[in-house]
């Protein structure tokens, strides 16, 4: 798969991942719960990813007013968490349910990150702006019946415009991310598939140029994905409710520990 930088580790791809780093997957957790991602839709996997990644974006930006320096970090963090999304997905250690629900969480911290720089002067938009219109959008290639509409090579998805009412954090939004959500999306509706996005094109204002993403959906075989959802959904059982009045987040990954442990 491709993403930005060395490919998604630690939790979003194997227990003994989860087993390393007990502290930073229950933090992980934490923050995405503090994040509004809700864990038993999207899963304790994609939750604790989704939500240490945004954490640490957050992190990183907490002062800024300029939105190319939001999305010169906020950009990567999107790919990342995407490509983190399938590479669960692939490793059956998420269902395409929780999978679906994940993508739409990236896609809705996206906007809540860009908020606290759209109302800044020269700045401007929101996914009010977002338009949806068939052969236009963003350039992609791969499986075609992902494309909008099939064979077209465009995902269809973009601004109204790139003007003074819609700034380099909304284009970005309704044209790459909302193409990288949505086409994901269809991608794990159809079964399986690949495809490769083309990149981001920088600005004369600070905003940096990113690279093609490329996503692929190869499911395991049912055997081996219903032994990983399993697991997975009985984590997430537990770790939704309490042990004597306790949150029981650090049960669940203990759990997820002690059965890969046995496993070896």
């Amino acid at each position: 798969m491709g993403a930005i930088g060395s490919p998604v580790q630690s939790i979003a791809t194997s227990a003994p991942g989860i087993a390393g780093s007990i502290g930073s997957s229950a933090a992980g957790i934490a923050a995405g719960s503090a994040l509004g991602i809700a864990i038993p839709v999207v899963g304790v996997v994609l939750g604790a990813l989704i939500g240490s990644l945004f954490a640490a974006h957050a992190k990183r930006v907490a002062d800024a007013k300029q939105e190319n320096q939001v999305l010169n970090s906020l950009i990567p963090t999107v790919q990342q968490a995407v490509s983190g999304v399938f590479s669960a997905l692939n490793a059956g250690t998420a269902t395409p349910a929780q999978g679906i629900a994940a993508l739409q969480a990236i896609q809705q911290q996206y906007w809540q990150a860009v908020a606290q720089v759209e109302n800044a002067p020269g700045q401007a938009g929101s996914q009010s702006q977002c338009v949806t219109k068939a052969g236009a959008g963003l350039h992609i290639t791969g499986t075609s019946s992902v494309q909008n509409p099939p064979g077209s090579n465009f995902s269809g998805y973009g601004p109204v415009a790139f003007n003074k009412s819609c700034t380099a954090s909304c284009g970005v939004g309704c044209m790459w991310v909302a193409s990288w959500v949505n086409v994901g999306i269809a991608l794990i509706n159809a079964g399986k598939g690949t495809v490769t996005f083309d990149g981001v094109v920088g600005n004369t204002y600070g905003l940096q140029n990113y690279p093609s993403l490329t996503v692929t959906y190869t499911p395991p075989a049912a055997g081996a994905s219903a032994a990983a959802s399993s697991i997975a959904s009985g984590v997430a059982s537990v770790a939704s409710g309490t042990l004597f009045g306790f949150p029981v987040w650090g049960v669940a990954l203990a759990a997820i520990v002690g059965i890969w442990a046995v496993s070896r």
